[in-house]
């Protein structure tokens, strides 16, 4: 018996072994040669010398430019995540609770952008937003404008690009978040007096909440290291702090300032992670933990 027990232990372990050699091999090591290549010393000529130095760091934190681009990032990615929380909701709220033979479909259109590159997306955008693109040229011709809207190369036209670009993402985790709701628990509360707004504050709201902070994260996370969209709507004039490690390690060729940039930003995310897990074990927003 102990014989058996003991194989059936071992054969669980030897599953979850490719997956661990898989996270070691293609996370930790790699984790560990950037963190090391931040701490080295740049040197044009041989791009780094095995020399310990935090001036990487000390340079980030203290250059008013980086300073910049960091908050801008951040705010970047603030503004796009509640914007996506206020246009998601209602979307995912009316997948869940008003379905019908059009469901399917709008559930086909929302998913469809995921299918895409973010360059597709970004050349996409560039038609629609440039000055003699369609829609200036068809506010134009409606009359409502005179001279074209500059949305191209602005940070406005970048956060329209990355809300549609990461919209789905909320979506799809508020709507699972809704599935789980019981609409008679609604009903019940409808049924003791309480008003349909009333309702969605007290129960619908409260209990979807896990799905907002979900999409939350991979929103602000995923437009904080976005380059791509910002890279070619922004035409370079909106730098974040993924392109600007891009731009460190491709065009300055300064490898160790990039990791250094890079490190910032992984510890950012992981902080991100950190909080939005004690949220969710929040009694605020149904995890049943402490408050």
């Amino acid at each position: 018996m102990k014989t058996a027990m003991k194989a059936t232990n071992l054969s669980k372990h030897m599953m979850v072994l490719p997956g661990i050699l898989y996270l070691v091999v293609f996370f930790v090591i790699p984790l560990f040669y950037l963190l090391r290549y931040s701490f080295y010393k740049y040197n044009p000529n041989t791009l780094y010398e095995a020399v310990f130095t935090v001036e990487n760091y000390k340079k980030f934190f203290e250059t008013a430019y980086y300073q910049k681009v960091f908050i801008e990032s951040f705010e970047m990615a603030f503004i796009v995540s509640i914007l996506a929380i206020i246009m998601a909701y209602p979307v995912a709220y009316y997948l869940v609770r008003r379905r019908n033979r059009f469901t399917p479909v709008l559930s086909s259109i929302i998913y469809l952008p995921l299918l895409a590159s973010s360059v597709v997306v970004s050349f996409g955008w560039m038609i629609l937003l440039a000055d003699t693109g369609v829609v200036n040229t068809e506010l134009m011709r409606l009359g409502i404008i005179q001279t074209p809207i500059k949305i191209m190369y602005t940070k406005t036209g970048v956060v329209i690009a990355l809300l549609q670009a990461y919209l789905p993402f909320m979506i799809v985790c508020i709507r699972n978040v809704l599935y789980t709701v019981d609409k008679y628990t609604e009903e019940a509360a409808m049924t003791l007096g309480a008003s349909p707004f009333k309702t969605f504050v007290r129960i619908t709201l409260p209990l979807s909440m896990s799905g907002i902070a979900s999409g939350t994260l991979l929103v602000f996370v995923g437009v904080l290291s976005a380059f791509v969209i910002p890279g070619l709507i922004g035409g370079g004039k909106i730098n974040t702090l993924a392109s600007i490690i891009i731009r460190e390690a491709q065009v300055n060729i300064n490898w160790p300032m990039a990791s250094a940039m890079a490190f910032v930003l992984l510890v950012v995310a992981s902080i991100a992670v950190y909080l939005q897990n004690k949220a969710l074990e929040s009694r605020f927003i149904g995890g049943g933990g402490r408050k």
